[in-house]
């Protein structure tokens, strides 16, 4: 009777350590995943020259976008756009941006993380 209640405990042993392990692996599968993070809009973009002090950035193709997840920034200072609501294509903006500037546009999900769209040279 003995031997019958040291096999039910290595039995129950042998269970309280498979499910330990695979637990661990669990944790580590889904630890090592990191947090979800939403993509960008799978967008085209263009920029065109308007005079000498603006560009126009243009929606050229691609997913629908909201213009309050849009920043633009100009040599690295955030830039107000001219537009408003949902872009499609066609859809544009107009900003200051004088000659040999950089341009760039990006993408602000509500996590907060930016994600660059595109990038100019401006000329």
């Amino acid at each position: 009777m003995l031997e019958d209640g040291d096999r039910i405990l290595n039995l129950v042993g042998a269970a309280l350590v498979l499910a330990l392990i695979a637990s661990l692996g669990l944790l580590v599968v889904v630890a090592s995943e990191g947090p979800a993070t939403a993509a960008g809009p799978d967008t085209e973009w263009s920029l065109s020259r308007v005079n000498e002090t603006h560009v126009r950035i243009a929606h050229a193709g691609g997913e629908r976008t909201h213009a309050s997840n849009l920043v633009v920034t100009v040599d690295g200072r955030e830039r107000s756009v001219s537009w408003t609501g949902v872009l499609t294509r066609g859809d544009s903006g107009a900003l200051h941006a004088r000659s040999t500037q950089v341009i760039r546009l990006y993408w602000l999900p509500e996590d907060g993380n930016r994600e660059l769209l595109a990038r100019w040279q401006s000329s």
